[in-house]
């Protein structure tokens, strides 16, 4: 067992390893990768449950993670999710930064073929999902009143929108409402400034009206929420013309 023990840890890609308990799936093994793609340490997720590991968040994956731990716990049949999104939480930043994975339940057997464990491998997919996102989106004609520009604004699950000269949303996306904790139709009535922390906000002004002389802007800001959640941002800034 031990041999296999060291094998498990030893693995080029991070995975768990669950064992059902009554209704319960408990983590019995995480492998080194696992433990630094995910800045987790043994104590925090040996013995716990998924829920435990996995609690509900903004962008929640759990119900998909169960779905498929039952799916091929059942079906002894391994089961893929090809995209998940599950925010990982900073504690130090105090916020939750974006993560997208590929998963795989895949079922193990013990020697009459019952399923014994569910090991689960994922793997980080957040960059190649942000950069196709944003490489669609470069592709899109910025005019907000097209059609297919409106589905890529909708579909998108980053904070996307538009702004007019003085700094007025104009056109905005789910992801912004995620962020900004804020409904659409009071969005679509506010300045960006109320977001702006007030440390950052001389900068972030500073850089809006920079765009506005037509240059590209790329950056890191600090940003308040409707609720008063704080959060550091990267925001990119892109100049054009409705006509």
């Amino acid at each position: 067992m031990g041999c296999y023990k060291s094998i498990f840890r030893n693995l080029p890609f991070p995975c768990l390893l669950f064992e059902k308990k009554k209704n319960l799936y408990v983590i019995k093994e995480a492998n080194s990768l696992y433990l630094e793609v995910t800045n987790k340490s043994e104590k925090e997720l040996m013995g716990k449950t998924v829920e435990e590991v996995f609690p509900e968040n903004p962008t929640s994956g759990l119900k998909d993670i169960l779905d498929s731990l039952n799916n091929a716990y059942i079906s002894k049949e391994p089961h893929k999710i090809d995209v998940l999104r599950y925010d990982l939480y900073d504690n130090q930043n105090k916020i939750y930064k974006l993560k997208y994975w590929e998963v795989e339940n895949i079922p193990v057997f013990d020697d009459v073929g019952s399923t014994w464990y569910i090991l689960n491998v994922v793997k980080d997919i957040t960059t190649q999902i942000v950069e196709k996102d944003r490489g669609d989106l470069l592709q899109v004609k910025l005019d907000a009143k097209t059609e297919k520009h409106k589905k890529f604004i909708e579909r998108n699950t980053d904070g996307i929108y538009t702004l007019d000269r003085n700094g007025y949303f104009t056109n905005l996306n789910q992801g912004l409402i995620d962020i900004t904790e804020t409904p659409e139709r009071e969005l679509l009535n506010m300045n960006f400034l109320p977001f702006c922390d007030p440390e950052h906000r001389e900068r972030i002004v500073e850089k809006f009206n920079n765009t506005l002389n037509g240059e590209n802007q790329k950056f890191e800001a600090k940003f308040i929420s409707g609720k008063s959640r704080e959060m550091v941002l990267d925001i990119s800034l892109i100049p054009f013309s409705s006509n």
